[in-house]
């Protein structure tokens, strides 16, 4: 052992009567010994192949280098012999007892052997049984492939190799494979990367002897600085861990493959959707991105007022027609190891899932608002109607209005309605009070009705969503053609508009001139008379006809009360008692 030394690095013993050689480009002479009781005759070494028992050579010298051979096993005999031709070299090839059946001639009682391997990295493995998955949080694509999940659980990867140099040393390198940097070598076979931030790195078996360090010191170099030294090869085969952090990422709608095939879903932007409740399926396509493709994915629905989690679904094709009014966030949930997938923490806040191991919500949500058509109420807007109307148009309650039409002068009424979906279409739909028909579906809450002649109709409003024509298709059907289609609601009421032209008496004023102020009026109006000498009659009409009021004046000047009439429009008529002829003018009292 000591003649024999290792310079190299690259030979280990068992004991003195066995050695391991790496077969490379460095010598590593055996220097071999005998005791024997024949010092005067001849002794040379005797190699034999140790699978097959034949001489492989026969050496004068006891510094046997076997570096050039094949990788095998062969044996060193010691040979004391006298007189034998060729000195053993013609037995080459025959089995050992061909010498030592010679004359003066004895084989040793032992052989030394030596063990001749070549570097083998061979093939590496992950050993699926012994790694197991205690956390759930690992997953395997055969046994080259794993993918685990960087959380504060430890996930070991055990490596296992195969290869045909068992007795030179054996570890493992960890390289990144993007770089193909080597980030360490290890000797344990139980890996844990856990500690080590997402990315994909390679672990490959290193089968080598004799090198510095055990290869720490090419850590930062290439794979090939450990693969081009002298008794060392790389395995032909890395194990691939692909490490990757939960990564709820962003979540968006994919607006193509969600479409619109009932017209009723509308989006602002690719964030934010509102789906009509009614008898067809509506459903949200979602697709996310993130930075961990190799861990689960799912959709976790939460109420947007609670903020509490509905359900958790693995498809992106999610319908919400089925359920209740109201708006629910999706938002996405990279995972991985959450027994029940997330359905345990449905009731719960959505931290309950951000909060597990191997879990994270992504960083914004899909805002789906559901609504149900909802018609609601309708009414004038008093103050609005009052801002823009003439004095033929006459408010007799939030629901009634009374117009002067074919005077030539504009009605317009401006209705408002108050429901429970905002975010759907509304229009005003005109009826015909008497058949019940539609007349006309309007976009504009302002509706004048002047040329519309004497009637009475009414104005409904619409809530709904995707009927074709916007309503105008039923125009001349019942109201029921409209109440009747999905994701459409007609209101609960009404407002009633009454159309006459009882007030559209000229006025005649022959040589009469009559002014009123103020007018409108709140109480008291002022009646001046010019062109009359004799006595007067006043009579006061309501829009339906009726006298409410008549007096009988004799002076030009004169007040009328009318503090005690309903707020209107009201006619005041003058008759010239001596001529008889009519002067009539129309006057508001608020």
């Amino acid at each position: 052992l000591d003649a024999t030394g290792n310079p190299n690095g690259t030979t280990s013993f068992n004991g003195d009567t066995e050695a391991v050689i790496c077969l490379d480009s460095q010598a590593d002479p055996i220097v071999v010994v005998h005791e024997n009781d024949a010092p005067n005759l001849s002794y040379r070494y005797v190699i034999t192949d140790a699978a097959t028992g034949l001489i492989l050579n026969v050496v004068a010298t006891n510094s046997i280098d076997l570096n050039g051979v094949a990788a095998g096993v062969c044996e060193i005999w010691g040979w004391s012999y006298r007189g034998v031709p060729g000195n053993g070299l013609d037995q080459i090839g025959e089995p050992l007892s061909a010498l030592d059946d010679l004359d003066c001639s004895d084989i040793s009682d032992n052989a030394v052997t030596i063990i001749r391997e070549a570097a083998d990295g061979g093939t590496v493995s992950i050993d699926l049984d012994a790694t197991g998955n205690p956390n759930g949080t690992t997953s395997f694509n055969g046994d080259t492939e794993a993918v685990i999940c960087l959380d504060s659980q430890a996930d070991p990867i055990v490596v296992v190799h195969e290869n045909d140099a068992p007795n030179l040393s054996y570890r493992y390198v960890i390289t990144d494979a993007a770089t193909g940097l080597i980030l360490n070598v290890v000797a344990t076979n139980s890996i844990d990367l856990n500690g080590v931030a997402a990315g994909v790195c390679e672990i490959w078996g290193w089968s080598y002897r004799g090198v510095p360090g055990n290869g720490l010191d090419q850590i930062g170099e290439p794979l090939s600085a450990l693969d081009d030294l002298d008794c060392s090869d790389i395995s032909d085969n890395a194990v691939t861990i692909i490490r990757e952090a939960a990564d709820g990422g962003t979540v968006s709608i994919d607006l193509d493959a969600t479409g619109n095939p009932n017209g009723t879903t509308s989006f602002n932007g690719d964030t934010e959707a509102v789906i009509c409740l009614d008898s067809q399926a509506d459903p949200i396509v979602v697709v996310h991105e993130n930075d961990a493709p190799n861990l689960s994915y799912r959709y976790v629905i939460t109420d947007a007022a609670t903020g509490l989690i509905l359900n958790v679904v693995a498809t992106n094709s999610i319908d919400l027609n089925g359920v209740a009014a109201g708006v629910c966030e999706i938002w996405g949930w990279s995972y991985r190891g959450v027994p029940g997938n997330g359905l345990d923490q449905i009731g719960e806040p959505l931290s309950a899932l951000d909060d597990l191991d191997c879990s994270d919500i992504s960083d914004n949500a899909v805002t789906i608002i559901r609504e149900a058509a909802d018609g609601g109420t309708v009414n004038v807007d008093i103050d609005a109607t009052n801002e823009i109307g003439e004095d033929t148009t006459i408010i007799t309650g939030e629901n009634s209005v009374t117009i002067l039409v074919d005077d030539g002068v504009a009605n317009p009424i401006v209705v408002a309605h108050e429901n429970e979906s905002p975010n759907l279409s509304y229009r005003y739909v005109i009826t015909d009070a008497e058949t019940g028909l539609i007349l006309n579906v309007v976009n504009t809450n302002t509706i004048d009705l002047e040329g519309a002649g004497v009637g009475t109709c009414e104005i409904w409003g619409w809530s709904y969503r995707g009927v074709p024509g916007n309503g105008l298709d039923q125009i001349g059907e019942p109201l029921s053609a409209l109440d009747d289609l999905d994701c459409s609601d007609i209101s609960e009421d009404f407002i009633e508009v009454i159309r006459t032209d009882v007030l559209s008496v000229e006025d005649n004023q022959i040589d009469v001139e009559l002014n009123m102020y103020p007018n409108p009026t709140t109480s008291f109006l002022n009646i001046s008379l010019g062109g009359v000498n004799n006595g007067y009659a006043i009579n006061v009409y309501s829009i339906t006809g009726q006298v409410v009021m008549s007096e009988t004046y004799t002076t030009q000047d004169n007040t009328l009360d009318v503090s005690r009439l309903s707020n209107g429009m009201y006619l005041l008529e003058v008759i010239d008692e001596a001529s008889s002829t009519r002067t009539v003018k129309r006057f508001i009292k608020r």
